[in-house]
C-alpha cells in the first residue's frame, strides 16, 4: 500500500485500511445548485439507523459528456455543474457506495438515460431499488425508471429488472401496481425474445427466456 501512495500520489494506504477496517459502505447524496452539485456522504442501511462513520472515497463521475475523478475525504465536496448539465456519481461503476440525487439531479439524468452506457443505466437502477428497500424513496419513484428500460435488450439490465421486480411482487403477493408492473416487463419482454429460440438468436437470449 505504501508504494501504491507513491506512485499514485493518493492515501492508498489510508484508503484501504479503512475500508477494510470499517464495516459498511456510504451513501453519496448529491443536491443541485445554480451552477455546482454539493455531494455529502453517509453510512447506508437497509434497516435501523447507523452510527457516524466517514469513508475515503475515491469518486469517480461524469459532468456532461466530460469525466473525472476526485477523492472525497471528508464529510463533503462540490463540483462544479452548469444548470441543467447530467452528473452521474459513480461513472462506470468502480466505486463501492450507493448514489441518491436530488430531484434535479434524477430529471436530468432521465433526459440523458438514452445515452447512457448500459453499466451506467444498470447501476442507476441497481441504485434506485436499494434505496427503495432503504425506504429512502418510494414505489413512484422508482418506477418510471423501470419504464424506461423495460424494453431494453441490454442483457445486464434484462436480468437485473426480472431479479428485482420478482422480489418486488413476491412481497405483495403478486398483487397491485407492483405486480402490474413486473408483469408489464414480463410481456415486453416475451414479445422481444419469443416463446421459442430462433435461428442466429445471441447466446444471451436462451438465458434470458429461460426466467421471462
Amino acid at each position: 500500500w505504501h508504494h501504491l501512495s507513491q506512485a499514485s500520489h493518493q492515501p492508498v494506504d489510508r484508503i484501504l485500511e479503512t475500508w477494510t477496517g470499517v464495516p459498511g459502505y456510504p451513501v453519496l447524496v448529491a443536491r443541485r445548485t445554480a451552477s455546482t452539485v454539493e455531494i455529502t456522504q453517509h453510512p447506508f442501511r437497509y434497516l435501523g439507523t447507523p452510527p457516524p462513520q466517514l469513508w475515503p472515497v475515491p469518486l469517480t463521475y461524469r459532468i456532461g459528456s466530460t469525466e473525472g475523478r476526485t477523492l472525497l475525504d471528508g464529510a463533503r465536496t462540490t463540483l462544479e455543474a452548469p444548470a441543467g448539465t447530467p452528473v452521474l456519481l459513480n461513472a462506470g461503476r468502480h466505486g463501492f457506495y450507493r448514489v441518491e440525487y436530488d430531484a434535479a439531479g434524477y430529471e436530468a439524468l432521465a433526459r440523458a438515460w438514452p445515452d447512457l452506457d448500459p453499466v451506467d443505466r444498470w447501476g442507476l437502477l441497481d441504485d434506485l431499488y436499494a434505496l427503495l428497500q432503504a425506504g429512502r424513496i418510494d414505489f413512484a419513484h422508482y418506477r418510471p425508471w423501470v419504464e424506461r428500460a423495460w424494453d431494453t435488450s441490454d442483457h445486464i439490465l434484462v436480468v437485473q429488472l426480472e431479479g428485482q421486480l420478482t422480489a418486488l411482487a413476491r412481497l405483495v403477493d403478486y398483487a397491485g401496481p407492483v405486480a402490474a408492473l413486473h408483469q408489464e416487463f414480463l410481456a415486453r419482454q416475451r414479445r422481444r425474445l419469443g416463446l421459442d429460440p430462433r435461428a442466429g438468436e445471441p447466446d444471451n437470449h436462451a438465458a434470458e427466456r429461460e426466467p421471462i
